[in-house]
């Protein structure tokens, strides 16, 4: 038997909802959580090929030639994941990566987005966005250092 959402958290999630929109909405920030988004859909990829495979960090980073710390920094985002680097994890994985691209107008909403709703929404309540001191919390513009405290 599914729990029945009460009003608070349904109350939540709309707010929520129409920060997100109120995000995307800015160009700049749009720019951000795209770049963003396919930095963490990289990461899940290999992850997830990870997982498939059984294989550890340690594995990986053997097969790489590289250290632990090194896989570690790059699944967490805390180190950038060039195109060549994921090239690199996917061949040591026996995958190739490809590419595809998307028209902005044809995304729609947060779920037409690779990242989901839940992380994004993560993102918009994290120190950078929101200013808790306030009556009202109020988004506040982003930049590439906004994002720090997603990894």
């Amino acid at each position: 038997m599914r729990k029945r959402k009460t009003s608070n958290t349904t109350n939540k999630m709309a707010k929520l909802k129409t920060a997100y929109g109120e995000f995307v909405a800015d160009a700049q920030r749009r720019r951000l959580l795209e770049r963003e988004s396919l930095a963490f859909e990289a990461t899940e990829l290999v992850s997830r090929l990870m997982e498939e495979q059984d294989i550890s960090k340690a594995q990986l980073a053997g097969l790489i030639g590289k250290s632990r710390a090194y896989v570690t920094q790059l699944l967490s985002g805390s180190r950038n994941m060039t195109l060549h680097t994921s090239a690199d994890l996917a061949f040591a994985l026996g995958h190739r990566i490809g590419l595809r691209s998307v028209p902005l107008h044809s995304v729609r909403d947060e779920h037409d987005c690779v990242m989901s709703y839940d992380v994004a929404s993560n993102w918009l309540t994290g120190p950078a966005f929101v200013n808790t001191t306030s009556k009202k919390d109020v988004i506040h513009e982003a930049n590439e250092d906004s994002f720090a405290h997603v990894a």
